[in-house]
């Protein structure tokens, strides 16, 4: 938090140079034409030369801001332009002593009046936060007002000093100015203070928003949480949340299958994982457990508060000294499976809605985690299965192509036989039709001779076909 008002008054001071600047640039700007603008109109007259005066004095804020001396610029423009009046007005009277004409009773209250318009200048360059910038850039302005009339007797140039007479000025003149001074003066200051207090809390949130956005970031981009692994998920989850909400502890607790007890996975307290707390039973704490499973959190600021579950107050939030309590249930897809506990033992927390919605955001990146832990397990149940259908298709492969080989190996022998037993089947036909033309009916003995050939040619033919046979029968069982 302190870290977190630097930032703010850093801010601030920021905002407030360039408001300064801004002044610095107009004033410059302004006082250069407007000599200009005299010597067209009027000619030369004394207020030439005050206006000149100004424009240096503006010049000097400039030239601070370029050194970057902030401080200096803004407490020179807060400090030296009342003392910038008072000289012009103490000036102006000593030169009515000379000449008489230029003097007026008026020029006691104008000058009393651009110093009150001079307390304003402060409350736009200097900040309440820094508060011994902003009371010693005050200081002088305020010391203007209240003491116009001794310093200008110091330089004797006083009212009735210059000759002027009435009997109620110091009356009408410093106590009328002194009281609009303090009630203007004082609403401008609450309303300065009041809206510094305004821009605290919007800075503050803005800037804590965007510090657990940075932490939820962080947080969804580890690789456990695309991997899958639950307990280095809640481990760092854990240390996250921790540092995040600067509590004390931060444990994660999952239920049963039956929601009927709460068992603590991770626990990490005072900056160190420690041993996990014992188990939580429903029976014991029915209410607190029906509170989690019917709403999304449960918020506990202040431990002497009327909470209402007495016995979770009496037998784990006091035993454990806790001060204050914010928990969020853990769901993946509308099921309850745990629950996140950030407890601070340290000091009494009021918990915003920002730290709420960082812890439900929380909450969510790990049920992101079981997703995809059940993505990944899919994924590698798929991938198993892919393998084997590619196992079976390159089986398949292979035995279609060795069937295939097989098939071209017989089909080459059998066309290797056939040519080889075509040939020993021509050639006993062959001889087999030259007997049969040896047959002559004169001749009875040579034709015996013949019959007995052709009938062993016959058999051979047999014998050839009985082979051709057996041969094809083998190739077909092979």
């Amino acid at each position: 938090m302190e870290n977190l008002r630097k930032a703010f008054v850093e801010e601030l001071r920021e905002r407030s140079g360039l408001t300064t600047l801004l002044i610095s640039k107009i004033g410059l700007i302004t006082s250069l034409i407007l000599p200009v603008l005299i010597l067209l109109f009027l000619g030369f007259v004394p207020l030439v030369n005050h206006v000149l005066y100004v424009a240096a004095f503006f010049a000097m804020i400039f030239l601070l801001l370029k050194l970057n001396i902030g401080i200096a610029a803004r407490l020179f423009l807060s400090s030296t332009l009342p003392i910038i009046i008072l000289f012009i007005s103490i000036y102006n009277k000593i030169l009515a002593k000379v000449n008489p004409e230029l003097m007026n009773p008026i020029n006691y209250f104008d000058a009393r009046y651009l110093l009150f318009i001079t307390l304003v200048v402060p409350l736009v360059v200097l900040n309440i936060k820094e508060r011994a910038v902003f009371f010693l850039g005050i200081t002088i302005p305020i010391c203007a007002v209240i003491f116009f009339d001794p310093i200008h007797e110091f330089f004797d140039v006083g009212y009735f000093q210059m000759g002027m007479r009435s009997d109620d000025y110091y009356f009408s003149a410093n106590l009328y100015t002194v009281v609009a001074m303090s009630f203007i003066f004082g609403a401008l200051i609450i309303m300065k203070y009041r809206s510094e207090i305004a821009e605290e809390w919007v800075f503050r949130r803005n800037f804590m928003t965007s510090f657990y956005y940075d932490n939820i970031i962080k947080f969804a981009n580890l690789i456990s949480i695309k991997d899958g692994n639950i307990e280095n998920t809640y481990q760092k989850a854990c240390q996250i949340i921790s540092e995040a909400l600067s509590v004390s502890r931060v444990s994660i607790w999952n239920f049963d299958e039956r929601k009927s007890l709460l068992i603590c996975q991770c626990l990490f307290q005072e900056g160190k994982f420690n041993e996990a707390d014992p188990v939580l039973y429903k029976n014991q704490f029915k209410g607190y457990f029906n509170n989690l499973l019917t709403n999304k959190s449960f918020t506990v600021h202040q431990i002497d508060e009327d909470i209402p579950f007495q016995n979770l107050k009496n037998n784990y939030l006091i035993p454990h000294k806790i001060k204050s309590k914010l928990d969020s249930v853990i769901r993946v897809e509308g099921n309850e499976i745990g629950v996140i506990f950030v407890e601070d033992s340290f000091e009494k927390r009021n918990w915003d809605n920002e730290e709420m919605i960082f812890l439900r955001s929380i909450s969510d990146l790990i049920s992101s985690s079981f997703e995809f832990k059940k993505m990944i397990t899919l994924q590698n149940q798929l991938s198993k299965v892919n393998k084997q259908i590619d196992e079976l298709n390159t089986g398949l492969e292979q035995k279609i192509k060795q069937n295939t080989l097989q098939l071209e190996l017989k089909n080459t022998a059998l066309s290797s036989f056939a040519s080889k037993h075509v040939k020993e089947f021509n050639s006993q036909m062959a001889m087999l039709k030259s007997k049969v033309d040896q047959i002559d009916e004169s001749n009875t003995e040579n034709n015996n001779q013949v019959i007995s050939e052709i009938s062993e040619v016959i058999l051979n033919l047999d014998l050839i076909t009985k082979r051709q046979n057996e041969s094809i029968t083998e190739f077909e069982d092979k």
